[in-house]
């Protein structure tokens, strides 16, 4: 099964794409902590990593916001201007969701969801 789950926030402004058919496409790139504590230097080690979002339909997110996504892991190819094959991964999006935080003593979220 293809299935991928990711929480992380949006890294810069999503990218819109309207295509001959009418069909309208979001991306952008999302930030996701992998982070680990080291038993051997005894503190936090941060690894944030990048990962591309395709999303069909228009959006309301923005860079900074928080949010969850569910897809599927696709890789694509071209080749580019000096005849070099060049590898693409990307998450497609099926749904995807703006975690807010609330300002209450609890520090609760709030969940949007924009399915396709």
């Amino acid at each position: 099964m293809n299935s991928v789950n990711l929480t992380g926030r949006i890294g810069k402004e999503p990218e819109m794409h309207t295509f001959e058919n009418g069909e309208k496409q979001a991306s952008f790139s999302l930030a996701v902590d992998n982070g680990y504590f080291s038993k051997e230097k005894g503190e936090w080690i941060d690894r944030t990593t990048w990962v591309n979002i395709v999303k069909k339909g228009e959006t309301k997110l923005q860079k900074g916001d928080l949010i969850e996504v569910s897809g599927k892991l696709n890789v694509r190819n071209y080749e580019n201007k000096d005849g070099q094959k060049v590898y693409i991964t990307e998450v497609v999006a099926f749904s995807t969701g703006l975690l807010n935080r609330k300002t209450t003593e609890h520090n609760a979220f709030t969940f949007e969801s924009e399915q396709q």
